[in-house]
């Protein structure tokens, strides 16, 4: 199953790209949401995606809105993997569309309970 995950750390998104690829996801990566639009658009949709919330241009829940408004992507699960703990911060997530939200540093074990779960809805 394919993977879209979207944070402008390339050490989050390498290590997201190994721990999901060891257990047979494939990643594609992009550095911001300007990137994970063309991705979409060139690539897409993808059924489960991992979006960070700071990054230059637009956040991470404006992308969550604009990739559920977009053609083939309404039913795209994204988790959100962020430093925000806030509840406010949870709720906009929420509120937008997302499946559910980690911290980071994350646990291994947590992201791939998390994903596998989406993944067999």
């Amino acid at each position: 199953m394919n993977v879209l995950v979207v944070d402008d750390s390339p050490t989050i998104r390498t290590l997201l790209e190994l721990a999901l690829d060891n257990v047979g996801y494939t990643v594609f990566q992009a550095g911001n949401a300007e990137e994970a639009v063309v991705m979409i658009k060139e690539k897409g949709p993808f059924p489960l995606g991992i979006f960070d919330v700071n990054m230059p241009g637009k956040s991470g829940i404006e992308l969550i809105q604009e990739v559920l408004s977009m053609q083939g992507s309404e039913n795209m699960k994204i988790v959100v993997l962020t430093t925000e703990s806030s509840e406010e911060m949870k709720k906009a997530g929420k509120d937008s569309g997302a499946k559910a939200w980690l911290l980071k540093p994350f646990e291994e074990d947590s992201l791939m309970k998390v994903i596998n779960k989406l993944a067999s809805m």
